[in-house]
């Protein structure tokens, strides 16, 4: 019986160390979401115009099959790889933790503002150009960066616990598991990458003759 009291002790505060990253990794990516709507709405009508005319003119060259239109999948991917890598190293170092949260909202700020542009200007169109050019390779790449983040704070502050806390997990243990998440996160964002250079313009191709 009081192995089993012993057990649960020991899973409650993982658990809770878990949700809290968690729930605060949300919070970030949703804030980050509603100030880029809030910032597309406020831009300066000369640069949403021209913003605008460059997204015609980068859907009419995919349309027109240009290559320089298209992602690079390397391009993709690696960009992808340096914000996990970018998390990896702020939360090993711990007190670069909370840069991880500014990451998460400048995720979702971009998010955000990119789907604002699309949908105030094109409406319903807009929010099917969104769905086609913007969607699916964010899906991955906010999937991949959340559960990374998430993990990244629960290691730092399991670290930083340790200080005052006597942890039964070592240190090696807890920085094998972080790690190992992040390389799951990693073929994620991979294909990521691969939807953002392969799937995203084709489906943009389907949408844009109905915008433009």
């Amino acid at each position: 019986m009081s192995a089993r009291r012993r057990r649960t002790h020991v899973k409650g505060p993982a658990l809770r160390d878990l949700a809290i990253p968690s729930v605060m990794v949300v919070i970030m990516l949703v804030m980050g979401i509603i100030f880029g709507s809030i910032a597309a709405q406020t831009l300066d009508p000369m640069e949403k115009n021209r913003l605008v005319q460059f997204l015609g003119r980068f859907s009419q060259s995919l349309l027109n099959g240009m290559p320089s239109a298209k992602a690079s999948p390397e391009a993709a991917i690696i960009a992808n790889l340096q914000k996990l890598g970018a998390v990896w190293v702020l939360a090993v170092t711990v007190i670069g933790a909370p840069f991880i949260l500014a990451m998460m909202f400048l995720q979702g700020f971009a998010t955000g503002f990119t789907v604002a542009i699309l949908v105030s200007e094109w409406s319903i169109k807009g929010l099917l150009l969104a769905l086609a050019s913007v969607v699916p390779h964010n899906a991955f790449l906010v999937g991949g960066l959340g559960v990374s983040s998430a993990a990244g704070l629960t290691h730092a502050w399991t670290c930083a616990k340790s200080l005052f806390v006597r942890e039964v997990t070592p240190l090696r243990a807890r920085l094998f598991v972080f790690s190992l998440i992040c390389l799951i996160c990693a073929a994620v964002l991979v294909v990521g990458g691969l939807v953002e250079a392969y799937l995203s313009p084709l489906l943009l191709r389907k949408v844009a003759p109905l915008v433009f």
